[in-house]
């Protein structure tokens, strides 16, 4: 993890160096369906693999959060996420 420290204390990170980690606020963008399920693992490994390893790895990046999630996309969001909208609260910006 690498921190920018201006006061607050603010971290980003890959999903891959979030995991076992925990942090009050989670903010996890560019989450569109043109970026997730990534398209170059779709090319190199079908459909399929890729949506299983970029599943994974958003569910690393959703479970780190204790208090709030943030989740952004421009476009349509990517299809890996739940259909169920009682699950969470969108909003339209």
């Amino acid at each position: 993890m690498t921190t920018w420290d201006s006061g607050v204390r603010l971290r980003f990170g890959t999903y891959h160096s979030a995991k076992g980690l925990e942090f009050d606020y989670v903010i996890l963008p560019f989450l569109s369906d043109e970026r997730l399920p990534d398209p170059e693992h779709m090319a190199a490994f079908g459909p399929e693999n890729a949506a299983t390893n970029d599943g994974k790895l958003l569910y690393v990046g959703i479970t780190r959060a204790k208090i709030g999630l943030i989740l952004t996309h421009t476009g349509s969001p990517t299809r890996l996420l739940p259909t169920n909208l009682d699950l969470y609260q969108r909003v339209d910006r």
